[in-house]
């Protein structure tokens, strides 16, 4: 996160080349402030096909405090259960992620 909020691309590469094995989606958020986006909705669609997924998501969600972490087309069940519950997407962004762009 560090790294993230630095803009520190070399050393954010780095890290996630480093640890690229270890890596799991519930660090889905940390995928997305580095700007990886195909990868963060790669996670994201895969945890949105696990029973119970819709509340992983919404996890990663309150804890990235970086907007969608995910776009919301990669995860048709949490999409529909926004959509049922009415709530507003996409969340607020806490914290400008520079490399984050979307």
């Amino acid at each position: 996160m560090l790294a993230s909020a630095r803009s520190d691309t070399e050393e954010l590469k780095r890290i996630l080349e480093t640890y690229a094995s270890e890596i799991t989606d519930t660090e889905l958020g940390v995928i997305a402030i580095s700007g990886n986006r195909e990868l963060a909705n790669e996670m994201a669609h895969r945890i949105d096909a696990q029973p119970y997924g819709y509340l992983r998501l919404m996890t990663s969600v309150m804890t990235c405090h970086c907007g969608a972490p995910f776009d919301l087309e990669a995860t048709p069940d949490f999409a529909r259960r926004l959509e049922e519950a009415e709530l507003p997407w996409p969340p607020v962004s806490q914290i400008d992620w520079q490399l984050k762009d979307w």
